[in-house]
């Protein structure tokens, strides 16, 4: 062995050492490096599945939240219901007392309400019953008794009324002068139907039975 080649050993030996230890250093390194990557994807899906469990307890809380409010609105319509079966529709009799205080109180629009289609007629005839229930400067009722009550049904009904009425002096020249209205008291004979949601409803007007 020569001089040259006795120099190159202890060479080759600091290289075979210096690998083993930076091979050695570099594993745990890589190692770790690994690990932060598994960690940071259990964090990943950990993040992942809170979120969905809450998004489930949102949508839960929804179901819920629309459930109460069907639940309210169908307890709300059930209370109406019971409500309009326990509150009576106004009486036949009290309609046609109701129907004399609306001329007294100059409610015109409102007493034409009152009335049938067929007795309160086309937009004419309704305005030739403005000018008449308008000529009356007031009107009483002084009694409301049934007659022939054994003609009576489920949908109608007669009650004999006794009124006191004055009428407007202009109305002497209506086609029946004073529109039938003659000294007190008045007595008219009123017709009272139901209609198709079970109100009652002035149906003549009578000055005979």
């Amino acid at each position: 062995m020569n001089k040259k080649q006795c120099s190159i050993i202890p060479f080759l030996i600091f290289i075979l050492i210096f690998s083993l230890c930076f091979s050695v250093s570099c594993k745990p390194a890589e190692e770790t490096s690994n690990e932060e990557i598994d960690t940071e994807e259990s964090q990943g899906e950990a993040i992942e599945k809170e979120d969905a469990e809450i998004i489930e307890e949102s949508n839960e809380e929804i179901d819920t939240e629309e459930s109460q409010g069907e639940a309210i609105e169908k307890e709300d319509e059930e209370i109406i219901e019971e409500s309009k079966e326990q509150v009576p529709l106004p009486s036949a009799e009290y309609i046609t007392g109701l129907f004399f205080e609306l001329i007294n109180d100059r409610r015109i629009t409102e007493a034409i309400d009152m009335m049938t289609n067929e007795m309160a007629g086309d937009d004419a005839s309704k305005q030739a019953w403005g000018v008449h229930f308008n000529a009356i400067k007031s009107i009483n009722v002084q009694s409301i008794e049934p007659y022939n009550e054994e003609q009576w049904t489920d949908a109608k009904e007669v009650f004999e009324v006794t009124l006191e009425a004055y009428v407007s002096s202009e109305a002497k020249d209506a086609p029946i002068p004073y529109y039938g209205w003659h000294d007190n008291p008045n007595i008219r004979w009123v017709s009272v139907e139901k209609d198709a949601s079970g109100f009652w409803k002035i149906a003549a007007l009578a000055t005979g039975p």
